[in-house]
């Protein structure tokens, strides 16, 4: 007997908990084979420890008011008629599988060789990565982002249509689907010039991006639901996306700017490892 039969709908949060602990486990044994404690200690405050403090607590905030985007989206959605909470959900499952396997992962690896060209001051070898990396993200995501959306209804059809799930719920999704892959490419470049913020100590730039982004979720859902009702929730995030990756545009350049006219770290200096 499957599991849904047996749990019903608790069986989705039981898989997820379960999912997460094995994956912790994993990460446990990984973490003590290479000699890193798992248990939390506090030697001393360092520099080094008082630098990485500040520099959590703006990613702390904008890790907060990026997740106030989706509480926004479901709040809006639910004003809505009936199913439009559940349809925006099917509607982004795609998208953030692709997302997840593109721009999280590429956007990831990268970081460490940021960080190791910015601690060398190898500005010009950042810059190179940065435009390489980006032309390469949009090479790969705007193809992924045309597809879903030309073939939406298909696949919203053969991986969803089935049992409850109708051809009217099709329809429905299949749109809400094709404004969330617009997404994609913004979101993607974005990104990575996210992650260069970072490893340029400046996630203060990266907490002022989030709350941007809420203001203007908030904004773009307003006029886009009156225009394209459920649909237009999705097309916001869309919007939003391309005016973050707008923003991080310019703030990455002055950064780095004003970085490369900064004098250079004393040889030995306790600068904040990222």
């Amino acid at each position: 007997m499957s599991g849904s039969r047996v749990f019903g709908v608790w069986a989705l949060p039981i898989g997820m908990v379960l999912g997460s602990f094995c994956e912790c486990v994993v990460l446990i044994f990984a973490l003590l084979k290479r000699g890193i404690h798992i248990v939390p200690r506090w030697n001393s405050d360092t520099p080094a420890v008082r630098v990485v403090r500040a520099q959590y607590i703006p990613l702390l905030v904008g890790s907060v008011l990026s997740s106030g985007v989706f509480i926004v989206d479901q709040t809006m959605a639910a004003r809505l008629k009936p199913g439009s909470v559940a349809a925006l959900g099917f509607g982004n499952r795609i998208v953030n599988v692709v997302v997840g396997l593109t721009a999280v992962s590429l956007s990831a690896a990268v970081i460490p060789y940021f960080s190791e060209m910015v601690a060398r001051r190898q500005w010009s070898e950042c810059r190179h990565t940065l435009s390489t990396y980006a032309r390469l993200i949009a090479f790969v995501t705007i193809p992924i982002c045309l597809g879903i959306a030309l073939f939406s209804h298909p696949i919203v059809r053969l991986l969803f249509q089935r049992g409850l799930f109708t051809a009217v719920d099709t329809a429905v999704v299949a749109r809400v689907q094709t404004m969330y892959a617009f997404q994609i490419p913004f979101y993607a470049v974005g990104l990575l010039y996210i992650r260069l913020l970072t490893a340029l100590n400046r996630n203060d730039l990266v907490m002022a991006s989030a709350l941007i982004n809420l203001t203007l979720d908030v904004i773009f859902n307003i006029v886009c639901i009156k225009f394209f009702g459920l649909p237009g929730i999705a097309l916001s995030t869309s919007l939003f996306y391309a005016g973050s990756l707008f923003f991080a545009v310019v703030v990455c350049g002055r950064a780095l700017r004003k970085a490369s006219a900064a004098l250079p770290y004393p040889s030995g200096s306790d600068r904040a490892c990222v």
